[in-house]
């Protein structure tokens, strides 16, 4: 009875340390941005990398790992010596997983081309993501004085990649898979 209790408290203080967290990420780098940076730290693909001085992501990322871990123990422990306490436990952990992943899951993806702020005369500052299904496809693997943007009254003001930013790409940058772009320019070309 002492060990279940011990576990319960365990997980409670990390469903707490993942909650702030979640929620200081969802304030530095807003929700559509923290969704996708947990899809990649969850499932571990690429991109999973963060820049230096960003503790923020490193500690959720630890947070995460140490959960894992905790579920792992929790599991075992159940297998070991099952009693009702460890079931119950185990079974509380598993419907928190759930919705988690649930919850993440109903989230929308984030569109191909989301307007950031809007300004007079039909202008706009968008972010374009270049992982998307659509008419940037030809985008990738391209450079952007080959896609001559500015004919289409398009500037491109940064490329944002994982653990690196450019500002104001110069004409010989080649444009790759899961790069997101800032541009400003007309609503209609979007």
């Amino acid at each position: 009875m002492r060990e279940f209790f011990i576990l319960l408290l365990a997980v409670l203080l990390w469903s707490l340390a993942f909650l702030a967290l979640y929620r200081r990420q969802v304030r530095k780098a807003g929700p559509r941005e923290t969704v996708s940076l947990l899809r990649r730290l969850f499932l571990g693909g690429k991109g999973c990398c963060w820049e230096e001085g960003n503790y923020s992501v490193l500690l959720l990322y630890l947070v995460l790992k140490a959960g894992g871990l905790l579920l792992f123990a929790c599991t075992l422990r159940f297998f070991l010596v099952p009693d009702y306490y460890g079931l119950l436990l185990l079974l509380f952990m598993a419907g928190g997983v759930f919705f988690g992943w649930w919850h993440l899951s109903r989230l929308p993806a984030p569109a191909a081309w989301e307007r950031i702020y809007s300004l007079p005369e039909g202008y706009a500052v968008f972010l374009a993501t270049l992982n998307r299904p659509g008419t940037e496809e030809d985008w990738i693997g391209a450079t952007l004085s080959q896609l001559d943007l500015r004919k289409k009254n398009l500037l491109v003001l940064a490329i944002l990649r994982p653990g690196r930013m450019i500002v104001f790409p110069k004409g010989q940058e080649v444009l790759a898979a899961g790069d997101r772009l800032l541009i400003f320019g007309r609503k209609n070309n979007n």
